[in-house]
C-alpha cells in the first residue's frame, strides 16, 4: 500500500505520502484559513521511514537476497523518501512545509511519533533531532497539550524515552490525581483506555528500554521519588524477560532470561 501510495514531490523530488492530515491538528493557510491536507506530513514520513527500515532488516534476518524485487523497491524507496525537517525555531516540522499550527497546545503530538510510540534510531538521522522533538513537546506543552488523560500518557511516554525521569512522573501524578475517575478509569468523557494503557506502558518506559538494536537499558528514567523498587516480568525486545531490584536508585540484582 505504502509504495503504491508515495508520490515525488515536484518541489524536493523525493517520495511524500499523501494527500493526508497530521492527526488531528490544523494549520493555517496562507490566505488565512485553516486546513488538516497536505502531502507528506512528518506523522506519514516517520511510520513509512520506521517500517522500511523494519521490512529490510527483516529480510536480511530472513537471508531473502538484496536483490529480490520486492526488497529492492522497498530499499530505493527509502533512499528516496523525504525526510521530516527540524524548523528555523529548532522544533521538529509537523507538515512538509513551515506552517503555522491552528492549535499550539493541540493534544495529538502525532509529528513526534519518531520519538515515540516510533523507533528513533530507525527515524530519526541524528540528535539533532531528539534535541527537536523535546523542544517540539516543551512547546506544545506550554501552550497546554497534555489536557486530556490519554495525551498526558503519551506526554509521558515522551518524557521517558528522552529519558527525563522527573517530568515522565509530573505526567503520571497528573492523570492519576486530575484525569482519572474513582475507580481510576482514564477520563476523557466519559472514558478512554489509552490513558490507563499509556500510563502503564510509561512506567515500564521508565524502567526498562530496549528500542535501540541489540541494546537493552536499565532504569533509564528514574525518576528521585522511586529510589527503592522491585519489578518483576517486565519484557525487551528481542524474547527477554527481566527482574530487577534497586536501592538509592542503585540496581542491587537484575535477572535477564532469554526466551529462545
Amino acid at each position: 500500500f505504502l509504495l503504491d501510495w508515495l508520490v515525488i514531490n515536484p518541489s524536493t523530488g523525493k517520495l511524500v505520502s499523501g494527500p493526508a492530515s497530521s492527526p488531528e491538528n490544523m494549520f493555517v493557510t496562507s490566505n488565512g484559513d485553516w486546513a488538516s491536507i497536505s502531502m507528506g506530513p512528518s506523522h506519514d514520513q516517520e511510520i513509512i521511514k520506521e517500517l522500511f527500515t523494519i521490512v529490510l532488516l527483516s529480510a536480511t534476518k530472513l537471508r531473502i537476497s538484496s536483490t529480490d524485487s520486492f526488497v529492492s523497491k522497498v530499499k530505493h524507496s527509502l533512499s528516496q523518501l523525504q525526510q521530516v525537517q527540524i524548523g528555523k525555531d529548532g522544533r521538529i516540522m509537523e507538515w512538509a512545509l513551515p506552517f503555522i499550527e491552528a492549535d499550539k497546545g493541540h493534544r495529538h503530538l502525532s509529528h513526534l511519533y519518531g520519538l515515540y510510540p516510533g523507533n528513533p534510531s530507525y527515524i530519526f538521522p541524528n540528535i539533532s533531532y531528539l534535541n527537536a522533538a523535546q523542544k517540539s513537546l516543551e512547546i506544545r506543552l506550554q501552550y497546554g497539550s497534555g489536557q486530556t488523560g490519554w495525551s498526558n500518557a503519551w506526554v509521558c511516554n515522551l518524557w521517558a524515552r528522552l529519558k527525563n525521569g522527573p517530568k515522565a512522573l509530573l505526567a503520571i501524578n497528573d492523570v492519576l490525581a486530575n484525569k482519572s475517575a474513582s475507580n481510576l478509569f482514564d477520563l476523557h468523557p466519559p472514558f478512554q483506555i489509552d490513558g490507563n494503557f499509556g500510563i502503564l506502558a510509561c512506567m515500564a518506559e521508565m524502567l526498562l528500554q530496549s528500542h535501540q538494536l541489540n541494546r537493552i537499558v536499565l532504569l533509564p528514567a528514574l525518576p528521585f521519588e522511586w529510589h527503592q523498587g522491585i519489578v518483576t516480568g517486565l519484557k525487551a525486545r528481542g524474547g527477554y524477560l527481566i527482574n530487577m531490584e534497586w536501592i538509592h536508585h542503585r540496581l542491587i540484582s537484575v535477572t535477564i532470561i532469554s526466551k529462545h
